[in-house]
């Protein structure tokens, strides 16, 4: 079971997403493909698929879905660190 206000304290706050979503926002970043598979997680003509919309499961992790419907699970695997796990949960097949 989760504690929802233990989980409250530590997710990241909606200006820490917008702030995140900022950061990466201008990046040019490559479509992510996973490996030995024909799937991705952004648009092939626009491997800048934003982010449509956002919410916070519980502690640590934040669901995000972009524009051309893909959806993945942010994790932060420890309360204080800076690196993140990138769970697939709905992809679009390419």
């Amino acid at each position: 079971m989760v504690n929802n206000e233990l989980a409250a304290k530590k997710a990241l706050s909606p200006a820490a997403i917008l702030a995140l979503e900022k950061e990466y926002a201008n990046k040019k970043l490559a479509a992510y493909i996973f490996p030995g598979r024909n799937l991705s997680l952004t648009v092939d003509a626009d491997p800048q698929a934003e982010i449509s919309s956002k919410e916070t499961l519980a502690e640590n992790l934040t669901s995000l879905t972009l524009s051309n419907g893909a959806r993945v699970i942010l994790a932060n695997p420890r309360v204080k660190s800076k690196s993140y796990k990138l769970l697939p949960y709905r992809i679009k097949a390419i």
